[in-house]
């Protein structure tokens, strides 16, 4: 039985909210191959009732089925459908980037401080690589559902404002 935990969900909630999906840029590549989930589960399929959801997380540590691959975090709606798989490896990314394009195709490469990442789209599916090299052999493998994932951020935005606005009276 795989068991999740919720140590990190404020950590990885700020990381969600700051990636706020974008339109893909015009030189975005497209794959061939449909971007429909990863290490065992589906973009848009409910999260097994065995899995433990705190705050719309799921977290699956010590994650052995797909190595280099440690931990499985994912976020879901308040029904349960899975909208983002993140998968965390923390050595071999430069194999993993090799293992994506050479399913995916080459995607869109770019570079920030510190990142490397490639870009993935085929419909509705998204897959992002971010290769964290310059101090740790560390890669974040994000499939998401981008339709879902506007829901979820549309679902967010009602509820921080009405916390907001019952809040305001009181300040």
């Amino acid at each position: 039985m795989l068991m999740c935990s919720g140590v990190v969900t404020c950590v990885c909630l700020s990381t969600l909210v700051a990636c706020k999906p974008s339109q893909p840029s015009k030189n975005q590549l497209k794959t061939d191959i449909p971007i429909t989930g990863a290490f065992g589960f589906t973009l848009g399929e409910k999260l097994p009732s065995e899995l433990e959801l705190n705050d719309g997380y799921c977290f699956i540590n010590n994650y052995t089925d797909a190595p280099p691959f440690s931990t499985i975090q994912l976020a879901c709606l308040p029904d349960r459908t899975i909208y983002t798989i993140i998968g965390h490896a923390y050595s071999n990314s430069s194999e993993v980037v090799a293992a994506l394009k050479s399913k995916y195709g080459p995607g869109e490469f770019y570079h920030t401080t510190n990142i490397n990442a490639y870009n993935w789209t085929n419909g509705d599916g998204r897959l992002n690589a971010d290769k964290f090299g310059k101090y740790m052999d560390c890669i974040h493998v994000t499939y998401s559902s981008q339709s879902l994932q506007k829901r979820s951020f549309d679902e967010l935005e009602k509820t921080s404002h009405a916390t907001v606005t019952n809040l305001a009276p009181k300040l």
